[in-house]
């Protein structure tokens, strides 16, 4: 069922797994790993290069400069000098100076670099497959909330192509977002199933685990404006969550905010391509964490660099994920362009 899988066929089905179809735990089967792999893809990096750093002198530290730089060849080339480096300086065998468990700490976080890099940076690309999204509905999240999740609004309006879909708030996992955008059968039937739907361009190419994730659904995208653009000249329809990690960054449980003053232009965007706009807005999705909200204007200047400054709990048996006693609602507004 493996090789299924990965090759995308779509009778791979998971033995004895059926009976977790929509239900409960299957929901939080699909939470655990989706939250799980864009919070321990980051730690695979920053591990392995703290596991090196005393034999190679601190230089394997330059493996994470490649979390801040843009162009894909640049990265490239900071991870392939960063692991000459390593290889040139890490130790051979167990010495006076270095003990057994230095060496084997070392090269394993070597091999973890290794890994991400091939992954991330590397020709490695997990192929498209209807599996993968087959297995989410079939697990189906929305079993997770007590509440429920419901895609309400101006659902006849939605057309399958021109228009761009802007998710607020983004909370801290995008739940409403996920459930009722980039996973959700009902959503992906209403705007077409080559709708694309853009993150973090960090998230999206730099954590390992969760860039196979967004490989095998096939229609995640950085969102950078070269992407945006493009798209919306091809009349491919667009949903992304505008706030980014500043909305992230403001989120306080139980009210309702999004950072939208300066992140209009792609409405701007919009209007030069004849793309209709779409509001979304998910009620509930400020009950799903619970967040620190001191420091703001410290944490808005961190989130400026790219790194989200947030500190949540969410299940009090897994902090990371969310809350199970809430209901999502996200409503779908009338779509709107220069005419309206």
């Amino acid at each position: 069922w493996l090789v299924e899988l990965v090759n995308g066929s779509p009778a791979c089905t998971w033995p004895k797994m059926k009976g977790l179809h929509h239900t409960w735990f299957g929901g939080f089967l699909v939470h655990f790993v989706l939250a799980g792999a864009w919070l321990v893809s980051p730690f695979i990096v920053i591990l392995g290069c703290f596991a090196m750093a005393r034999e190679s002198y601190g230089a394997s530290m330059l493996g994470v400069g490649a979390f801040f730089l843009d162009g894909l060849s640049a990265r490239r080339a900071l991870c392939c000098a960063s692991i000459a480096i390593d290889v040139f300086l890490g130790p051979r065998s167990p010495s006076a100076t270095t003990s057994v468990a230095s060496f084997v700490m070392y090269w394993t976080g070597f091999l973890g670099l290794l890994l991400n890099a091939w992954i991330c940076y590397g020709p490695m690309r997990v192929p498209k497959t209807a599996t993968a999204l087959k297995l989410v509905q079939d697990y189906d999240p929305l079993k997770y909330y007590s509440g429920g999740v419901e895609l309400k609004g101006a659902l006849e309006d939605i057309k399958t192509e021109g228009s761009l879909f802007g998710f607020h708030p983004h909370g801290i996992l995008c739940c409403g977002f996920s459930w009722n955008g980039i996973w959700s059968k009902r959503f992906r039937e209403l705007a077409g199933q080559d709708s694309l739907y853009m993150i973090d361009k960090g998230l999206r190419e730099d954590c390992s685990l969760f860039k196979m994730i967004c490989d095998a659904h096939g229609n995640i995208a950085s969102l950078t404006k070269k992407n945006l653009l493009k798209a919306m000249a091809e009349k491919t329809n667009v949903a992304f969550v505008p706030g980014g990690f500043e909305d992230a960054t403001l989120m306080e449980e139980a009210r309702h905010s999004t950072a939208i003053k300066k992140r209009t232009g792609f409405i701007k965007y919009a209007l030069q391509h004849g793309c209709r706009v779409h509001a979304c807005y998910t009620f509930g999705e400020t009950d799903s964490f619970s967040t620190f909200t001191g420091l703001k204007d410290l944490r808005l200047k961190i989130c400026a660099k790219g790194i989200p400054a947030v500190s949540f709990f969410g299940l009090p048996s897994l902090p990371f994920l969310p809350k199970t006693d809430i209901k999502l609602a996200t409503y779908v507004s009338k779509g709107r362009n220069g005419n309206d």
